[in-house]
Formats: C-alpha cells, sequence, structure tokens
C-alpha cells in the first residue's frame, strides 16, 4: 500500500539533498525531483524567492498523482535572509503538514531605527561636525 500524501511528502522533504536547499536560482525551474514530487523554484517576489513542491501528474503513489498539478508545500525565503539548509527542510515540513505558506525572514529593522539611506546621511554628517 503506497503511503498517504502527506508522509510521501515528509518523506521527499526529508531526502533533498542539503546543497539543494540553499543556493537559489534566480529563473524559475526545477531544483530537485523524484518520481512523485518535484521541487521547483516558481520565480521571484520583490523581496523572496518563491520555493514549491508540487505533486507529479504520473507520480507512482495514486495519492500524490490525485493531487497533482497542486502545490503541496510553499516556502518564501526573503533575499536577505540568512538561512541554512535543515530551516528551508523544516519549513517546508511545517508548510506540508499545515497547508500553509511559510516564510524565511531577513534581518528587520527596528521600527525606530533609521533606513540605510538615512543612516548613512546621519553618520557621513556626524563626520565632517
Amino acid at each position: 500500500m503506497a503511503p498517504s500524501l502527506k508522509k510521501a511528502l515528509q518523506e521527499f522533504i526529508a531526502e533533498i539533498p542539503a546543497a539543494r536547499l540553499t543556493g537559489f536560482p534566480n529563473n524559475p525551474g526545477t531544483i530537485y525531483t523524484d518520481a512523485n514530487f518535484r521541487f521547483d523554484m516558481q520565480g521571484l517576489t520583490k523581496t523572496a524567492w518563491n520555493l514549491q513542491i508540487q505533486a507529479n501528474k504520473n507520480a507512482p503513489n495514486t495519492s500524490v498523482a490525485k493531487a497533482a498539478p497542486a502545490s503541496v508545500a510553499a516556502v518564501l525565503v526573503d533575499f536577505t535572509a540568512v538561512f541554512t539548509a535543515e530551516q528551508v527542510r523544516a519549513a517546508f515540513a511545517v508548510s506540508g503538514r499545515d497547508g500553509t505558506k511559510e516564510r524565511i525572514e531577513g534581518p528587520q529593522a527596528e521600527a525606530n531605527e533609521p533606513s540605510g539611506a538615512t543612516r548613512l546621511a546621519l553618520l557621513t554628517r556626524s563626520f565632517y561636525i
């Protein structure tokens, strides 16, 4: 008996090589695949890579094939994020389990912290004073 969709997905996520979970391309395309699923870089948002795992239409696992061509897990990774392969793997695991779109965020400026341009102007001004 074939494993359920969620169980097969968690197995796929666990098998993605760590090297494929970092250093994402800037063009859409498949990053890793097996007979049941494919891990794709769907495209770029203004601030992040849009990564998704999709069920393959001709998957040997009938539960997976029935879900095709749907995305079964999705993660946005901010361009400014400092992350590990295991953090991306964990985000995909949560997304696949809970049906959510996860996000790995980069550093956020404090609410009262000046922006980079303002900070540079302030630093330059204090240098000349």
